[in-house]
């Protein structure tokens, strides 16, 4: 299930200088994490042509909220000034109640109950059920007994451990961005990455202010992939970076 929220004009350049100003505008690039949510991964896809560019973010987590488990995108190109969607993840606790399909069970108190070694979660309209262990999550970094999050922690850490050992569900696929943000199907990757250093708009950073989107700028001015460089030393975008959402 997909809505298209928001769309604004067009611009005509590729200069390094354009694609800046259009990252930098006010309210319409992509905060990490959004506000009131439960951060699990984001990826960065960048397309270009001759005549095109367009980068694609996608922010996976828990809209604390909304109640809704999302991978919200944003898009910016040359074609297309900004545009934001959203993309849904249903997760359940696996019950014989289907009155309760696909909220999440609750108990008398109102707690949500949802077990993280035992899950089912619904992607596009197809239903997967994993059964990680304890030791999975280990392995990524995400212990099970530390509580941050009162009863949602559990959804957050789910989504973080879908967004690393199943990526390609959680994730779009390049047709899907393109159809998604009406784009051709012929425009090619450019780049992709789950890491670079995302503006922190704590400190009011924009993205002009760090080297790794003024490079990133530059490659696509010039259609050169080789000319984007981001220093390991500057990643921010795994979730340990970020603190915990306001619950």
């Amino acid at each position: 299930m997909q809505k298209l929220l928001t769309a604004f004009g067009n611009l005509s350049s590729n200069t390094e200088r354009e694609i800046l100003k259009q990252w930098n505008k006010l309210g319409r690039f992509p905060a990490i994490p959004p506000a009131d949510f439960g951060y699990a991964r984001a990826r960065l896809t960048v397309f270009r042509s001759n005549i095109e560019w367009l980068t694609v973010f996608e922010i996976v987590g828990y809209a604390s909220k909304a109640g809704e488990c999302l991978n919200v995108l944003h898009a910016h190109g040359n074609k297309l000034s900004s545009k934001r969607s959203l993309h849904f993840l249903e997760i359940m606790k696996p019950s014989k109640n289907s009155a309760n399909y696909p909220n999440f069970d609750e108990d008398e108190a109102g707690n949500i109950l949802l077990d993280p070694l035992d899950f089912t979660v619904v992607i596009g309209d197809r239903e997967y059920h994993y059964t990680p262990t304890s030791e999975d999550y280990l392995k990524l970094g995400i212990s099970l007994k530390h509580k941050s999050a009162g009863e949602i922690d559990a959804i957050v850490k789910i989504l973080r451990w879908l967004s690393y050992e199943h990526s390609e569900k959680v994730f779009l696929g390049h047709l899907q961005m393109l159809k998604l943000f009406a784009r051709p199907e012929a425009l090619p990757l450019f780049l992709q990455t789950y890491e670079w250093q995302h503006p922190d708009f704590r400190k009011h950073e924009k993205p002009s202010d760090l080297l790794c989107f003024r490079n990133l700028a530059k490659a696509l001015a010039l259609n050169d992939s080789s000319l984007y460089k981001c220093p390991e030393q500057f990643f921010n975008t795994h979730w340990s970076f970020w603190p915990e959402w306001p619950n």
